[in-house]
């Protein structure tokens, strides 16, 4: 099912990590409502999270090709592959913006001895309750409520993107250390879901962020954090093509159930559903060689989260008319695909840019 063609090396070395962590350590996990954080562990001690970083600021220093290679064979392998496309674009954005940082944290962070594997979006509106933001001489307060923000239990820190709204005006983005934070301002919520196991309410009352945390520019943070949304997308579309493969092999392997479920009637489903596949590797892979090469890819980049979407969707519709497939597994990556279809970014979203900037359809007035 995999394109061992495009970067095998890369590829290989993720299947030979994800070997060390057999079906059942995630089995076990998901019954306990764990995070796999000692797989998340393995992926940092490698240097994974690392990925996207230059190898003279102490990453890997691969290309988004490569990285996206590295990431659908985490979902082949049945892994879970969204946490580090998350942490890979968090250290990416660090290193980047991270100018006045460097010596309290980005290196301790690339170094893996931080885990900065979460962000939140901290603006009026859906899924934030903002009560007040102030601005003092120290730096920023905040008091609120933000909701489903994930891996946040399994972090030492968080990007926190404050938006200020009329009263402050632009955004800044801000590095919240959550070893001081938590008690002294902010508390963590963990949310009972049936969905995930990894997302968690923050509860924050007069938080005192420092003026030295912030990332980038003040009021720029809705820049910095725009430059980091076209490799996570275009990761996440590589994320979702792998889930699907798996999904699909899983599936195909199985013999027809009954009569009216023979191999015959299966075998157009599973045709489209792999198409579907193959459509989004090729876009994906488009999409991650043009960012490479510095050329414009927003528009491939949505191209490619869409039919990702669309192809790991076939492929849990799939599974689901087969329950003589179903087990934990397959429930547990069920489970992981729909995270795709609704986080981090909408698909409503993304077809309305390729309606407007790449079809040129002008928008109704």
């Amino acid at each position: 099912m995999a394109d061992d063609d495009a970067h095998p090396a890369v590829r290989g070395r993720m299947r030979r990590l994800c070997a060390a962590f057999p079906a059942d350590y995630f089995r076990s996990e998901d019954r306990h409502q764990g995070q796999a954080e000692a797989f998340a562990e393995a992926l940092r001690t490698a240097g994974w999270c690392n990925a996207l970083v230059s190898r003279a600021h102490g990453g890997l220093g691969l290309s988004l090709a490569e990285a996206c290679a590295a990431v659908e064979a985490i979902g082949i392998q049945g892994a879970p592959a969204a946490g580090l496309v998350q942490e890979m674009c968090n250290h990416l954005l660090l290193v980047h913006h991270g100018d006045l940082l460097k010596d309290a944290y980005v290196r301790h962070v690339i170094g893996g001895m931080l885990r900065l594997p979460s962000m939140a979006i901290w603006s009026p509106g859906e899924n934030a309750d903002v009560r007040e933001i102030a601005q003092c001489t120290q730096g920023v307060v905040v008091s609120g409520r933000k909701t489903r923000v994930s891996r946040v239990q399994n972090s030492d820190l968080l990007l926190l993107l404050v938006d200020g709204g009329t009263k402050h005006p632009g955004a800044s983005l801000y590095l919240v250390d959550l070893r001081d934070a938590i008690g002294h301002g902010l508390w963590i919520e963990p949310c009972a879901s049936l969905d995930t196991h990894d997302a968690s309410d923050l509860l924050i009352d007069k938080l005192l962020i420092p003026a030295n945390n912030l990332v980038g520019e003040a009021g720029q943070g809705g820049a910095c954090i725009a430059q980091r949304q076209v490799p996570e997308m275009i990761l996440s579309a590589a994320a979702a093509t792998g889930d699907a493969r798996w999904l699909l092999a899983r599936v195909s392997d199985r013999e027809p159930g009954t009569q009216n479920d023979s191999a015959e009637g299966r075998s157009p489903v599973l045709v489209k559903a792999w198409s579907a596949i193959e459509a989004a590797s090729v876009m994906y892979a488009k999409a991650a060689q043009r960012y490479d090469l510095l050329a414009s890819c927003e528009g491939e980049t949505r191209m490619a989260l869409t039919l990702a979407l669309e192809a790991v969707s076939r492929a849990a519709q799939l599974a689901y008319r087969h329950p003589e497939a179903l087990d934990q597994d397959v429930d547990r990556k069920l489970r992981e695909s729909r995270k795709h279809q609704v986080m981090p970014f909408a698909t409503d979203l993304a077809l309305a840019y390729i309606s407007e900037h790449v079809l040129r359809i002008p928008r109704h007035q």
